[in-house]
């Protein structure tokens, strides 16, 4: 938050709430992070996905689902899906880690199956319910995360992942910051930065 003659602006990073004040934004892409990893399962054989996310309706998530079904449609894969109606948004188009547990019996009958999880954590804690249940992750089921947090390269198998680039999110960040308190700027600027894929082998690559 930049407070600059009285004036108080703001300089958002990675989520954008639902307000009309206006403001400065400087996050991923997100949309284009989950499309490329549909991309991805669809080309190691996996035309059933589902996207996996925990309960919350997040800016970043979103975006994030939004990818994953645009690429669900261009790519003519099977989106496997949540079949209870709900509040969430497309929650019929994703599954919630919260009750994969009580999803693994009918996921099981639509193998092999690919996982875009929401995050590394939640693509973690899949691959643990996933082998729980005496699937083989990277055969039967294939995840990928996104955010590529350190411990997905330690995981077993290490996990494909999406990865974001912090630095320059936060660089780029100060110079807009910076920018408004010497130059005065007026217009708002809304920048996203590119996403890059991180293959490992939880994808059976």
């Amino acid at each position: 938050v930049l407070f600059q003659s009285g004036r108080r602006r703001l300089c958002l990073i990675d989520r954008e709430p639902e307000t009309k004040v206006d403001y400065d934004f400087v996050g991923s892409d997100n949309a284009g992070g989950t499309y490329t990893a549909v991309r991805h399962l669809h080309s190691q054989g996996f035309n059933r996905i589902a996207f996996l996310s925990h309960k919350s309706d997040i800016s970043s998530i979103r975006q994030r689902i939004d990818g994953f079904l645009s690429a669900a449609q261009d790519f003519n894969v099977q989106v496997v899906g949540n079949p209870d109606a709900g509040t969430h948004y497309k929650q019929e188009k994703r599954l919630f880690i919260e009750d994969l547990r009580a999803h693994i019996k009918g996921l099981a009958k639509q193998l092999p199956l690919g996982v875009v999880a929401v995050n590394d954590q939640v693509a973690l804690d899949c691959m643990n319910v996933m082998r729980d249940e005496g699937l083989v992750v990277g055969k039967d089921v294939a995840v990928v995360g996104f955010d590529n947090e350190p411990a997905g390269a330690f995981s077993n198998p290490p996990l494909t992942s999406v990865a974001q680039n912090g630095q320059l999110i936060g660089k780029t960040a100060a110079r807009i910051a910076v920018g408004r308190l010497e130059k005065q700027q007026e217009r708002h600027s809304r920048i996203i930065l590119p996403t890059q894929i991180i293959l490992r082998k939880s994808c059976g690559e």
